[in-house]
């Protein structure tokens, strides 16, 4: 694969469209990609989703993106719209399915 670089994730790993399919993925050195979403298009869609649920989180309590702690209906939406847009980008691994996890440890 080719990749062309559009940012960096929160840990300063870089973000980038795969030139073959147009796929979106972080590029963590040291590890294969992780799969982020299938175009920059659905890469915003997920991103204000996913965005809508924490901000529901913290406005029932300010720590919850602190702690860790976003109760899983925060996520409903973001939730529902992934599984009808493209159900892989919540897969085990993936970099949502990997931070819905991470946000639900406390």
């Amino acid at each position: 694969s080719r990749f062309v670089g559009l940012g960096h994730d929160r840990d300063d790993n870089p973000i980038a469209v795969d030139l073959n399919d147009f796929s979106v993925w972080v590029l963590a050195e040291k590890h294969s990609p992780v799969y982020l979403a299938g175009s920059v298009v659905e890469l915003y869609r997920s991103m204000t989703y996913f965005q809508q649920s924490i901000n529901r989180a913290v406005r029932k309590n300010r720590n919850a993106f602190i702690d860790k702690s976003i109760p899983a209906p925060c996520f409903e939406p973001f939730f529902v719209w992934a599984n009808k847009a493209n159900p892989a980008i919540l897969k085990p691994g993936s970099f949502w399915g990997n931070t819905v996890q991470w946000l639900q440890r406390a």
